[in-house]
């Protein structure tokens, strides 16, 4: 009996390999439809479930994958790309205006 369920445990444990390793490929691809949306749509200000919906994955499944992946929240990475571009935006504004000249 302890052999039988020893080995029906062995192949539980090699299913979640197999899982684990089917799973990653799809993972990618769902990752790689947020980050689509997100830089499209960053200007929005795009809610958790309008990225998920996008990623055709449920919130918390994207909340996690997206933190395995790049260590951050798909919001906080939003918000993150929007400054940038918002600070981009202001360099090249500063650089296309003419400096005042100072009094001397």
């Amino acid at each position: 009996m302890e052999a039988f369920l020893l080995s029906g445990l062995g192949l539980l444990q090699a299913d979640d390999g197999l899982k684990a390793e089917v799973a990653a490929p799809l993972e990618r691809r769902d990752l790689a439809r947020a980050l689509d949306y997100i830089h499209a749509h960053a200007h929005e200000n795009p809610t958790l479930a309008e990225i998920a919906a996008a990623a055709c994955i449920s919130p918390r499944t994207l909340e996690g994958a997206f933190q395995r992946r790049y260590d951050v929240s798909p919001l906080a990475y939003a918000r993150g790309l929007r400054l940038d571009r918002v600070h981009a935006a202001l360099r090249a504004l500063a650089g296309a205006r003419p400096r005042a000249r100072r009094a001397r």
